[in-house]
């Protein structure tokens, strides 16, 4: 079975998108763009390209493996740094949102042939991976090493994990960080 679009967390999917797509639009049209307030507000605007050639330097280091958040933490040799708080809230999120993104895979894909066969699942993978990243150019691997296609319900797993919680948690934690 695969999750039909008719289906409520599809129109979840979809009302967080749009959300998700605004705000991106908003920020780059009010906090990045000339003039804006990162232009105006950090030492690399004034009306420079500073602020874009620090983002194009991050992109060129950065691969789809750094979105794995406790592999990151691992690799950075953060796992038992004392009094690390962000760490250890973040864990707690990463976990629950896994918990979650299984039992959803596990629930509308009965196998890793289902993920395999679902064409518009496997579209949109390669969609993020064609025009999403695979544009970019200077990169340390093609497409920031996003996959061009799922081959079962772990890798979709891993992938929706990924993305979600960037979206929401790590975005969160950088942008929005309040004493709770």
């Amino acid at each position: 079975r695969c999750l039909k679009p008719a289906h409520p967390v599809h129109r979840m999917l979809k009302e967080n998108l749009k959300f998700i797509i605004s705000i991106d639009t908003l920020g780059r049209e009010v906090l990045t763009a000339p003039g804006g307030s990162a232009d105006v507000s950090l030492t690399v605007g004034h009306g420079s390209n500073g602020l874009k050639e620090l983002i194009a330097k991050f992109y060129k280091t950065f691969t789809y493996e750094d979105l794995n958040y406790r592999d990151d933490l691992k690799r950075r040799d953060m796992m038992e740094l004392p009094g690390y708080h962000h760490r250890d809230d973040c864990l707690k999120l990463w976990d629950v949102i896994i918990e979650y993104v299984e039992g959803m895979v596990n629930t509308f894909y009965e196998d890793n042939v289902a993920v395999t066969g679902d064409w518009e699942l496997q579209d949109w993978v390669n969609d993020v991976f064609t025009n999403g990243f695979g544009k970019m150019t200077g990169l340390k691997i093609p497409s920031l090493g996003f996959p061009p296609r799922l081959a079962s319900k772990q890798e979709l797993v891993m992938y929706l994990q990924k993305l979600i919680y960037t979206d929401t948690v790590r975005h969160t934690f950088a942008n929005f960080y309040t004493f709770q």
